[in-house]
């Protein structure tokens, strides 16, 4: 089954690779970059009985930050959510080294959020690994 490294750098290289905004991960140097993007995932429970059906299965939820400069109207934020979302489409596989991970739930981007110095779109990408 893969690891959370391996999820994280198949998931970020898409990101990018489209060469939108600057990649920062959460756990990661920061960049106060604008437009950046904050990226991050979670695992959800892999012993929750409905999530397995004759084998293993993992889930987790892929999030993406959109910041922009709070100067500028929320439109660039909520422009560069869409074109983060049309980078994982529901189904979309990607191979990892001992799975596949697929795109489990078509990304929406969320209400922008403003603060005092930025606007911030936060993008779910929700996928499921299962063996090959």
């Amino acid at each position: 089954m893969a690891n959370n490294t391996e999820i994280t750098n198949a998931l970020g290289l898409v990101l990018y690779t489209a060469d939108l905004a600057p990649v920062v991960f959460e756990n990661g140097p920061d960049s106060k970059a604008k437009p950046r993007f904050i990226c991050t995932h979670e695992v959800v429970s892999r012993t929750n009985p409905g999530l397995r059906r004759g084998g293993v299965v993992q889930t987790g939820i892929w999030y993406v930050k959109v910041v922009t400069d709070r100067s500028i109207f929320a439109t660039q934020a909520s422009n560069l959510a869409e074109q983060v979302a049309a980078l994982y489409p529901f189904g979309d596989v990607i191979n990892l080294s001992s799975s596949v991970l697929r795109v489990s739930m078509e990304p929406v981007p969320k209400t922008p959020i403003p603060s005092d110095a930025a606007w911030s779109v936060p993008v779910s990408v929700h996928y499921i690994v299962t063996g090959r």
